[in-house]
């Protein structure tokens, strides 16, 4: 059976049920940057498991020719020096969709948290002031527009809950057909940014414009990916 090497936070039960399965597991949480290096070289696992943890020309060399694989146990290979890692036969591999529930809910607890303004008012409450007057007001998330840019595993998550709140949402995504991004349940959303029809609502990343621009113009949330889309120059949130 394979030893495999796990660097960032991993949960003691899967830790158990790899090791049931007869695999040989070594948990260090502290090898980072040189010291992965080194503890790769002195383990020579199989299999490199991380999250955040960067892995980068000098760990494959290490791990060679025993390791096989590296995975990331989350979503995008960004950490991980995918190129360098084909070219010495090692392969790349990540677990999608595995934490796409839990990035739903925490983007809607963050937008909620904005909306209320719930920040603000922990830290004047924990300084002795109570405002209910000033925090009392909010807009609320029923009847907002919320435009996805992209629609994967994560969005499609956040598009089932924005349904379940009454929101509007608009989705762009190229890789989608129209038909697709229908069954996600979003009514009159469209791949296809620049067009305009009857009850379909279009959004274009670039040009800040929704196709029914004055019943957007209020109320719009919007939740991007910046390193996947030319978009940076976009507000995440406008009121």
């Amino acid at each position: 059976m394979a030893k495999i090497l796990i660097v960032d936070q991993f949960s003691q039960e899967a830790q158990e049920q790899i090791r049931a399965a007869g695999h040989t597991v070594v948990y260090d949480t502290a090898a980072k940057g040189a010291k992965l290096t080194e503890k790769i070289a002195a383990e020579k696992p199989a299999v490199l498991v991380v999250r955040s943890t960067k892995v980068e020309a000098a760990q494959l060399d290490a791990g060679l020719p025993e390791l096989r694989m590296v995975i990331r146990a989350g979503s995008g290979v960004d950490t991980i020096d995918v190129a360098g890692a084909k070219t010495r036969g090692i392969k790349v591999c990540n677990c999608p969709g595995k934490n796409a529930v839990a990035v739903a809910e925490l983007a809607f607890g963050l937008m909620m948290a904005i909306d209320r303004r719930i920040v603000e008012n922990v830290v004047q409450f924990r300084a002795g002031q109570w405002n209910k007057e000033a925090f009392t007001e909010c807009r609320g998330l029923k009847g907002r527009t919320l435009g996805l840019v992209g629609c994967g595993n994560i969005g499609k998550e956040i598009a089932k809950r924005a349904i379940a709140f009454d929101m509007h949402v608009i989705v762009y995504d190229p890789f989608l057909q129209p038909a697709q991004i229908e069954a996600i349940g979003c009514p009159g959303c469209s791949r296809h940014p620049r067009r305009c029809r009857q009850r379909r609502r279009h959004f274009h990343p670039r040009s800040r414009r929704c196709g029914h621009q004055e019943d957007c113009r209020r109320g719009f949330l919007r939740c991007h990916a910046p390193w996947l889309l030319p978009d940076q120059h976009l507000p995440l949130l406008r009121g």
